[in-house]
């Protein structure tokens, strides 16, 4: 319909020159223009391209959603950022009552589950490489254990970190399961123990939220991993998983060690209160959210 008009428009992690566009269309029709604003990308590519993309997300996070009715953040970094804005602060939210959340039951495994889910396309964001090399030098030091890994074939994670980047007894528990339909990824998660990603300290890691948090904790499967960004302000601690210190080496090593050693009896415990976990159901937000668009 040509001759509709939008109250309000909302921008996800948008360009700077075409933000710049439609802020100029906004003002001359009276419409609001809010950000919702998830990441904060560190430039790739060749030197040309890192430069042309770094100044358009220097711009377009320091000054142009500083001019917008309202930002929408999903962290508290961002949140420091835009502080002197119109701003709400929301996680990667679900529907809990949606059949694909429910649980199942699971298969009496005398040894833990552990899944990843992710790609290695956003080069070091996740360190698939450091939980590998950890699981395989403890491999001995614990209780049976299988981890399996969606969204990276073995080929490419070769291809990525090198020939002679996996251990020799690398095939004793991993699988490499390439990428997969998302609703088969979804009983993945929920059939496994824990979940379990790893990032480093970095810009893009602070200031956005990874969804693959989320998810687990909504399939009721605890999560393993390490303090960034605002993963800790949603850590019960041995409820809904364990929150590393550190990734170094020694140190790593010691808390798997600790977690994979733990009784099943424990785990059954965590997942069942991992799935009453309700801090990602959307609905815990709705009267933040209708507060917020009142005030545009």
């Amino acid at each position: 319909d040509l001759n509709f008009k939008p109250d309000i428009i909302v921008v996800y992690n948008y360009p700077a020159i075409s933000l710049l566009r439609l802020i100029s269309y906004c003002k001359n029709k009276k419409i609001k223009l809010i950000a919702d604003v998830t990441e904060w990308y560190l430039p790739q590519g060749n030197l040309f391209t890192k430069i042309i993309k770094g100044l358009d997300s220097y711009y377009r996070m320091n000054f142009l959603h500083k001019k917008l009715d309202g930002v929408i953040v999903i962290s508290r970094f961002l949140e420091k950022i835009y502080k002197d804005c119109n701003i709400i602060r929301l996680p990667p939210l679900v529907n809990k009552k949606s059949d694909k959340w429910k649980k199942i039951d699971n298969l009496k495994l005398e040894f833990y589950k552990l899944i990843y889910v992710g790609s290695i396309s956003h080069g070091h964001k996740d360190r698939l490489d450091v939980i590998i090399n950890s699981l395989s030098r403890i491999k001995h030091s614990v209780k049976d254990f299988k981890f399996m890994i969606i969204g990276v074939t073995k080929k490419e994670y070769l291809s990525f970190f090198g020939s002679e980047s996996l251990p020799s007894n690398v095939d004793d528990f991993v699988s490499f399961l390439g990428r997969k339909r998302h609703k088969e990824v979804i009983i993945k998660i929920k059939e496994s123990d824990y979940s379990i990603f790893l990032r480093e300290n970095n810009l893009l890691n602070t200031a956005g939220f990874p969804t693959k948090f989320v998810e687990s904790l909504a399939c009721g499967t605890p999560v393993i991993t390490n303090s960034s960004s605002d993963r800790s302000e949603y850590f019960i601690k041995g409820q809904t998983g364990y929150l590393l210190s550190s990734i170094k080496e020694i140190e790593l090593d010691k808390n798997l060690c600790k977690i994979l050693n733990e009784n099943k009896n424990k785990v059954s415990m965590m997942k069942q209160k991992t799935l009453d976990y309700n801090k990602f159901h959307y609905e815990e937000y709705i009267d933040e959210f209708n507060n917020f668009l009142i005030s545009l």
